[in-house]
């Protein structure tokens, strides 16, 4: 009886041990697993030797101001933004902006503004609201919305403008995104500077 009782927990500490190495397998493996390192992108300078806004001041004498940019509420998020031929929309977990991009698209804007101080007919309010701002599975980053010039002091009418930049991506990945992003930003620039001289 006593030799029954043995042979019958050999099996039992041979799954016993079999189990315990699995685990410790098991525990190792999930212990090895890489998690990806969140990378951070900003709106890069299009203009050479433009400098940041350097006071309120400057922002005054510029006759233009950027007021308000306002984006859809899938963009205003940290997750750079693809969107595929279907319509469907991904956030990228581990590539993100460093700032929210409706600051970033005020900041950039307001500085691009500022390299042509003194041209505006007078202060003009400006106001972005942003529904693209965002790559695509072609390879193009894409921006677009409407903004709104508004003069101040004036009696004239609040004029709207439809915009849609797509540019080609040179290369692969995000760094080629948040670079061609950055020349649709430059785009509207312009075009906001060639409706306030």
């Amino acid at each position: 009886m006593n030799t029954l009782c043995q042979l019958a927990s050999a099996p039992a500490r041979f799954i016993r041990g079999f189990i315990s190495i699995l685990m410790a397998v098991a525990v190792s493996a999930c212990a090895t697993v890489e998690v990806p390192q969140v990378q951070f992108y900003t709106l890069q300078s299009q203009a050479s030797g433009e400098e940041p806004p350097q006071g309120s001041v400057e922002v005054a004498n510029a006759g233009l101001r950027i007021e308000r940019v306002s984006m859809a509420a899938y963009l205003s998020q940290p997750g750079i933004v693809i969107t595929d031929s279907d319509g469907k929309i991904y956030s990228a977990n581990y590539h993100q902006w460093a700032e929210l991009p409706k600051i970033a698209i005020k900041r950039r804007l307001e500085r691009c503004v500022l390299t042509n101080a003194g041209q505006g007919d007078g202060r003009q309010l400006i106001r972005l609201n942003v529904d693209k701002f965002q790559g695509d599975e072609k390879g193009n980053a894409v921006f677009g919305g409407v903004w709104t010039m508004i003069p101040q002091g004036a009696r004239s009418a609040s004029e709207t403008y439809l915009f849609e930049y797509r540019e080609k991506q040179i290369g692969d990945g995000y760094v080629p995104l948040v670079a061609a992003l950055s020349v649709t930003v430059q785009k509207l620039c312009e075009e906001i500077r060639s409706f306030s001289g």
